[in-house]
């Protein structure tokens, strides 16, 4: 038998889910699976429970944020256990990328035949890390700037509809390198990303979530409407498009004039220092993910 640690954050996503726990319980065999509950801010508040931590697998059933943060206590306590995700959050691109339903019972149907992978992760200035995505600038700002109240109602759109409230795009100067190679251009957004499904859409550009390599991208349009061809380009095209720069490797060191807002996994990322160093940590997490 199993002995799980099941980890629910009920204010993920568009809707609360109630019956997630009853949901969670009927859905796994009791025979196979010890099952014990914890709420998300619970976690977060339980300063004692690596000390008695003796789990198989940890349930997580949130959104990339929530994801994150159980990765992280995982990873700084060297505890070698699999997550297996419910996602029940906003735009779950971890779990999309590994290919789990969005619908609550047929990933939870999904676990006992899961295989464990190892994916890849970034670390942030060796302390801080993030499963899908690193941003600063113009997405950044416009991902921060969806209220819980537009992610309640609207859930994924709510992110679409954070563009449209402000249509001026800013542009900022860039110095980073990626894997020594030095580069400073002018853009509105630089992301970082992992995960090869972004949003519920896959680039046709090939990219694999334990090939030790995250893909950088600085977005140089100047304009609203241009921002969306932009887009358009970067998941419908293997080609960058001319408001594109696009590069891949393992060390990125970024380099900030004044204060910059960083996003990861889709959440606010407090940066006090003038130089951003991320690291790709090769197959460092271990996920379930259904059998192809």
């Amino acid at each position: 038998m199993k002995k799980v640690l099941v980890i629910y954050n009920l204010a993920s996503g568009r809707r609360r889910h109630s019956r997630l726990a009853f949901l969670i319980k009927t859905g796994l065999n009791r025979r196979d699976y010890n099952l014990e509950f914890k709420n998300y801010e619970h976690f977060l508040t339980d300063r004692h429970l690596a000390d008695h931590f003796n789990f198989d697998l940890v349930i997580v059933a949130g959104g990339d944020g929530t994801i994150r943060q159980v990765a992280t206590f995982l990873l700084q306590h060297e505890l070698a256990v699999p997550i297996a995700i419910i996602p029940i959050g906003t735009a779950n691109m971890l779990a999309q990328s590994m290919g789990i339903p969005r619908n609550v019972r047929q990933a939870i149907k999904l676990i006992p035949q899961a295989k464990v992978q190892r994916i890849d992760i970034g670390l942030i200035n060796n302390e801080h890390y993030f499963l899908d995505a690193f941003c600063i600038g113009y997405v950044a700002e416009r991902i921060l700037g969806a209220q819980q109240s537009l992610k309640r109602h609207f859930g994924f759109m709510s992110y679409i509809l954070s563009f449209f409230l402000d249509f001026h795009v800013p542009q900022n100067s860039y110095r980073f390198t990626v894997d020594g190679e030095e580069f400073n251009c002018q853009g509105n957004s630089l992301f970082i990303v992992n995960t090869p499904r972004i949003y519920g859409i896959s680039p046709r550009r090939l990219t694999d979530l334990k090939d030790g390599k995250f893909e950088l991208t600085v977005a140089t349009n100047k304009s609203f409407w241009s921002f969306f061809e932009a887009t358009y380009f970067y998941f419908f095209h293997q080609k960058p498009h001319k408001h594109l720069i696009i590069s891949h490797g393992t060390k990125f060191i970024i380099q900030s004039e004044g204060t910059v807002y960083p996003q990861i996994d889709g959440d606010y990322f407090e940066n006090t220092g003038s130089e951003i160093i991320i690291e790709v940590l090769k197959e460092k997490l271990l996920i379930l993910k259904p059998h192809e």
